[in-house]
């Protein structure tokens, strides 16, 4: 099954309720259709080519938008693989990702097109296209001139989908691949652990260029049918707006990295008042140092252990060997958090396992077991296999 159809099947029936909100106002779920149909109609339209018989590769070097979020869509949806970059790589860093992935289409920001050109060029991509946060560029003039009805292209669960660059921590970058079924896979455990239920709103404050932010925060979205209070940047007080807005919908979930939730403990509007409508946090990408876990606990009152339910803390990067034991079935993988951020798969002796950590010294254990098609199989090119 094409990923796209099954977060398509989870939008509301009615779809004019508001899928995204924004500063700038909301997008509905029949905003997303139509404009992820032209976007993709553009896509069928330029008869990209695959490499080694991959489909076409589309890559995004944007800043975080709604509209990148339709780009991720549309890609999907006309059966091509998507690519996230980091917008902040510079020329050697993006000449090394587009020689290796050799994508066919390539969307970069509009003030980076002048010295993007030529790397393009080299790397021999056929399409160049300009995206703005703030809707500028040539991407959505020229997919403006398509129809916005489109019939999703078929796919399997085994066909690529995506391309994830590890962050490089252990050696050079290297391509993980992901399929539609590893991605639907992953989605549906986590909408299962952490209870996500039909009234439950995200604040969405992530970069979607990696794991968490994009195949984490908007799959669960998405494949729920619930909506988003967007913020194409992170700052505490815009965060804290969005969690204690009186109108429909009431936040309810937020994910963020420790960093922010550093920075959320720095302003004084944080505080058990505010969060009295929030369900669920969740700190992933990276160990939530435990002077933070206890600090965040005491001035909001989140301090339940969960196990796969809501109120669910949960960071799984750089996780150290002594925080888990290797008895009774559980494993921690090195790596897990480059591939998987907050959604980790236990892999050992051809089995999923239990993956089990601790947050800090003396605090709660929280288990989470995934199991499901969500092994990776396949390597990028000449690259090692990334294995979680």
């Amino acid at each position: 099954m094409n990923l796209f159809t099954a977060l398509r099947a989870a939008w509301p029936a009615t779809l004019d309720a508001p899928a995204i909100l924004t500063d700038a106002g909301p997008y509905t779920w029949a905003d997303l259709d139509r404009a992820s149909a032209m976007l993709a109609n553009l896509l069928e339209s330029l008869q990209l080519h695959g490499i080694d018989g991959r489909p076409p590769v589309v890559a995004a070097h944007v800043d975080k938008s709604v509209e990148s979020l339709l780009l991720y869509l549309a890609t999907l949806r006309a059966g091509c693989v998507y690519l996230p970059l980091n917008p902040a790589y510079r020329a050697a860093e993006l000449e090394y990702f587009l020689l290796d992935a050799q994508p066919a289409v390539l969307v970069c920001r509009p003030e980076d097109q002048e010295w993007v050109i030529p790397l393009a060029g080299h790397a021999q991509v056929e399409h160049l296209f300009t995206l703005g946060s703030d809707r500028s560029g040539s991407l959505l003039s020229h997919a403006s001139l398509y129809g916005d009805a489109h019939e999703h292209a078929a796919r399997q669960p085994g066909d690529l989908a995506a391309i994830l660059y590890t962050s490089g921590t252990t050696g050079r970058s290297k391509g993980a691949m992901l399929t539609h079924g590893n991605l639907l896979s992953n989605a549906r455990t986590l909408l299962r652990h952490w209870d996500w239920r039909h009234d439950d709103c995200l604040v969405h404050a992530l970069p979607i260029f990696h794991i968490h932010g994009l195949f984490v925060a908007c799959h669960c979205a998405l494949l729920s049918g619930t909506p988003m209070r967007w913020l194409n940047t992170f700052s505490p007080a815009a965060v804290l707006d969005q969690i204690t807005a009186p109108a429909e919908p009431r936040a309810t979930v937020f994910m963020g990295v420790p960093t922010m939730y550093g920075r959320l403990l720095g302003h004084e509007g944080l505080n058990a008042e505010a969060t009295a409508g929030m369900r669920l946090f969740v700190s992933g990408s990276a160990p939530l140092l435990p002077a933070a876990f206890s600090a965040f606990a005491e001035r909001t009152g989140f301090t339940r252990e969960v196990r796969g339910r809501a109120d669910v803390w949960r960071s799984v990067a750089e996780i150290p060997s002594e925080v888990a034991t290797d008895g009774d079935g559980t494993a921690v993988v090195d790596n897990a958090a480059d591939l998987f951020g907050v959604s980790p798969i236990g892999y050992r002796n051809g089995q999923f396992r239990q993956l089990v950590f601790r947050l800090g010294r003396g605090l709660q254990f929280i288990e989470t077991v995934i199991r499901g098609a969500s092994r990776l199989d396949r390597d990028l090119a000449d690259q090692p296999l990334e294995r979680a």
